[in-house]
């Protein structure tokens, strides 16, 4: 398993050009899950 986790972030860090691309809406989510978890730590913490 660590190597498999190795070699993937070598082949990571040392990629020069990536293509990727992502969607306008999943900014937006990215955002949405971080907000609902944060408030959800602290309403649990509250209780």
């Amino acid at each position: 398993m660590k190597v498999k986790s190795l070699s993937l972030f070598i082949a990571m860090v040392l990629s020069t050009s990536v293509h990727a691309y992502i969607y306008p809406g999943t900014g937006s989510m990215i955002f949405q899950v971080l907000t609902a978890s944060i408030m959800a730590l602290l309403f649990m913490l509250k209780t």
